[in-house]
């Protein structure tokens, strides 16, 4: 996230000269409880206020230099107010569903044996056999779960719920969780009789509190159960990247597959912030059609 490099402060009552602080003497009222509408609308209209507080937050030293500022001439800022970024699965209610991006997922993998090939050997670092690996949604209600003769990969995909099934033997007081099952699946009960090596995964948006609670870590991110088996942390900036970079390099088969991967990013994408910023979309979409209506 992208913030100031000082604190700017704007204040009804005055207190020296101060460069970050604006010095507005402005009365809040029910019908105009935000500053910037207030000073430009109705009675509390004062151009020279506006002009002041304008001055302030365009002061370039108080910001980042990767902040992108908005030209209200501009094509980039007529675009906040064309919906650009409107997914399929958000039109449909499906943004958070689980289910529904661990199907895409699944598919694309299925679909494509050298993209599952690169994304196995990329992410587990598990060189499989693609011509005669499998792949399973809810397997055991493991989320995706690949597996060849000598592999298997369990991946379980969480966007807004958290680590379920967790209970504690009441003999040995031993915590368990999905996560533990989940390797035990692979490990032990679907292991037809050969030694498997078992790879976990763990993805999850990086808004999530778990990649929050591993933010601070460099080396690579491992979530453990209270059984200590290891998920490695995977998040959508993660896959993000990884398709966006598949797809420039192999050129879809028909223009009903460009479409769709154009949609599947879509839908990946706002999973990649490190806040839910579905809200602060919507606030930017209705402020860039106030300031152009003002502006015409």
């Amino acid at each position: 996230m992208k913030l100031a490099k000082e604190k700017i402060y704007i204040t009804k009552e005055k207190d020296g000269e101060y460069e970050n602080i604006c010095y507005i003497p402005y009365t809040f009222t029910r019908n105009t409880q935000y500053l910037y509408d207030g000073l430009l609308l109705g009675k509390n209209k004062d151009k020279v206020k506006l002009e002041k507080l304008i001055k302030v937050i365009e002061n370039d030293k108080f910001w980042d230099d990767n902040i992108k500022k908005i030209n209200l001439e501009a094509e980039d800022f007529e675009s906040l107010v064309k919906n650009e970024n409107l997914s399929f699965m958000k039109i449909i209610g499906k943004q958070n569903d689980e289910l529904a991006f661990s199907n895409w997922i699944s598919y694309w993998l299925d679909e494509d044996r050298e993209l599952l090939a690169k994304f196995c050997q990329n992410f587990t670092n598990t060189e499989i056999d693609k011509e005669n690996t499998r792949i399973f949604r809810e397997y055991e209600n493991i989320d995706i779960y690949i597996k060849d003769d000598k592999n298997a990969i369990v991946i379980e995909n969480k966007i807004k719920s958290s680590i379920n099934g967790i209970k504690q033997d009441e003999e040995t007081n031993e915590i368990t969780s999905q996560l533990d099952k989940y390797y035990g699946v692979a490990k032990e009960k679907d292991n037809e009789g050969k030694e498997r090596e078992v790879k976990c995964i763990l993805l999850l948006p990086n808004h999530h509190n778990i990649v929050k609670e591993y933010a601070t870590e460099n080396s690579e991110k491992i979530y453990k159960t209270s059984k200590g088996i290891e998920y490695k942390i995977l998040t959508y900036a993660d896959i993000y990247s990884f398709f966006k970079k598949y797809f420039e390099n192999n050129k879809p088969k028909t223009d009903f597959e460009e479409a769709m991967r154009k949609e599947f990013l879509k839908a990946l994408e706002p999973h990649t912030k490190p806040y839910q910023n579905e809200l602060y979309e919507t606030a930017m979409y209705r402020l860039a059609k106030k300031i152009i209506s003002l502006n015409k």
